[in-house]
């Protein structure tokens, strides 16, 4: 059973680890980011005891990201 500062720092490991390896954007950055979003995220479930607000968080940015892409696609 892990606590959940455990839990947490877990959560942020494994995000910015699968973003670092196959996200947008790549890398180190991306794993920065999503390690941030990551922790937003598990702080929210936690305090919540729900996924609404974790769903919304993880949502916004991918419109942005998205959509950034159907525009750059678009336009070429």
């Amino acid at each position: 059973m892990v606590g959940r500062g455990q839990a947490q720092a877990l959560n942020v490991v494994l995000f910015g680890l699968a973003h670092y390896l196959v996200g947008s954007p790549p890398g180190i950055p991306g794993a920065l980011m999503t390690g941030f979003l990551a922790w937003l995220m598990g702080k929210c479930v936690l305090e919540t005891r729900g996924l609404l607000g974790a769903w919304v968080i993880h949502f916004l940015p991918d419109v942005v990201i998205f959509a950034t892409y159907a525009l750059l696609w678009h336009g070429s």
